[in-house]
């Protein structure tokens, strides 16, 4: 694998040092001061993850910026969520890195603008296309170092309040290590640990958060004795909610029960990727609000966020935003506000959950030619929109149908069509995933011809 694998969608990732070293990331430096200087931007804040590389990629990465002229704030090592809300609340762009929920043999940086809401592809594709031609900006910056833990706690619990409560916390040795258990504690509930040292071998469970990543969490919970127990991945960006039954709740389930409180507390719409569970409709409409659907990722997400002034966002792959809160994607911060909606419940988490409308949902993927997945995807929209009334494009395309929906879209990475599918019963989803199976088949064989 070579550079050219090392840029994606939404950010810069590879392994260290085959891909990324002390080189590449100065000679990224330079493309990010390069571009944000011909944006007018003139100011940067900086942080990184507890990956074992990250402290010596950071530094290379300042290196590189502060020769374009960029004057650079260093924050070191926070939660993702802190430094975007730091450079939000000062109003400079940020670069972070991390290789989020990647294995600790990766890394890689985010962007982010002013606003806090991340670079879009388009975005990143300009730092990587100055990266390749090499004709960077030349000036004299400088480096200023602050430490922002403190003002990122007190924000948060001024937010909210928390009532008698039994958490247990896993930062999975990751940045979230540095914050969530000071914020936790601070809220004055009762508080159980596990994996809080910050190690970027990550010794004890894989940096994602998934079923299998935490086992260990969810069989401590399944023993009944605590209310609620929440999980982070490496930068924390993302996080996982455990039920007092030891069951892991999907993003939809975590987003429905966040908004039985939310939307009686504030105004404005909410927002979900074309991907999410129709029970983010089912929730906002018992309150009268509108869902903007965006497309997936988490940049379009929380952009359309700050865009529309809603009051949350949330993305299938567990990114969340409580705006009111903290507008930028932050976990740590989504999780103390669960945290003080589940305080304030009458009943068990459990049995808020067993209430939550039930669906079967599951995505499915066809293998076709990388220079044909979106081709077979645009005939679908196209046909597909003048047989259904009531369908969505942004990304791909989206079907609503009485009892269910479908969603078919190009991997952005893979050579593949995927087909997600969401019906009130098993029945109904069964019929639905054969009826869109042999139209994505059928449209995939005759490009292929």
């Amino acid at each position: 694998m070579g550079l050219e694998s090392i840029f994606r969608a939404y950010d810069v990732r590879g392994e260290v040092p085959g891909e990324i070293d002390a080189g590449v990331m100065e000679r990224i430096g330079k493309a990010f001061g390069t571009v944000l200087r011909d944006n007018g931007e003139e100011e940067a804040v900086i942080g990184r993850d507890v990956r074992d590389s990250s402290p010596e990629l950071m530094e290379a990465l300042i290196r590189g910026l502060v020769t374009t002229g960029v004057e650079v704030e260093k924050v070191g090592l926070v939660p993702y969520g802190a430094l975007l809300s730091h450079s939000r609340k000062e109003e400079k762009a940020s670069a972070y890195v991390t290789a989020s929920h990647l294995s600790p043999g990766n890394n890689g940086v985010k962007f982010a603008h002013p606003d806090g809401t991340g670079y879009k592809e388009e975005e990143n594709a300009r730092v990587e296309e100055v990266f390749r031609e090499g004709e960077f900006l030349e000036g004299d910056g400088g480096e200023v170092e602050t430490d922002i833990l403190e003002d990122y706690r007190q924000n948060l619990l001024g937010y909210i309040d928390i009532g008698a409560l039994d958490v247990i916390l896993d930062p999975g040795n990751g940045a979230a290590s540095v914050a969530a258990p000071d914020i936790f504690w601070g809220a004055e509930v009762t508080l159980e640990v596990m994996n809080g040292d910050p190690d970027g071998s990550f010794p004890n469970r894989l940096s994602d958060v998934t079923e299998e990543s935490l086992n260990e969490l969810r069989e401590e919970m399944s023993e009944g004795e605590h209310d609620v127990g929440f999980a982070y991945d490496g930068d924390a960006d993302r996080f996982a909610v455990i039920d007092d039954e030891g069951r892991l709740l999907s993003a939809e389930e975590t987003a429905y029960i966040a908004l039985e409180q939310l939307l009686d507390e504030e105004e404005g719409p909410v927002v979900a990727n074309v991907e999410c569970s129709r029970l983010i409709e089912d929730i906002a409409d018992e309150h009268g609000r509108d869902v903007i659907r965006t497309r997936v990722g988490h940049s379009y997400v929380f952009s359309e966020v700050i865009e529309r002034g809603a009051v949350l966002g949330v993305e299938t792959s567990r990114h969340m935003c409580i705006a009111p809160m903290n507008p930028v994607d932050d976990g740590i911060a989504a999780s103390v506000y669960l945290a003080s909606a589940i305080s304030q419940m009458e009943d068990s988490l459990s049995e808020k959950v067993d209430r939550i409308p039930g669906y079967t949902r599951d995505r499915t993927s066809f293998q076709v030619e990388e220079e044909s997945k979106f081709d077979v995807v645009d005939r679908l929209q196209e046909e597909l929109s003048e047989q259904y009334e009531d369908t969505n494009t942004k990304d791909g395309i989206r079907v609503e149908l009485e009892k269910g929906w479908v969603l078919i879209r190009a991997s952005n990475t893979s050579p593949l069509v995927r087909l997600t599918v969401e019906a009130e019963t098993e029945e109904g989803f069964e019929d639905l995933k054969e009826e869109f199976s042999s139209e994505i088949r059928d449209r995939i064989d005759q490009i292929s011809d």
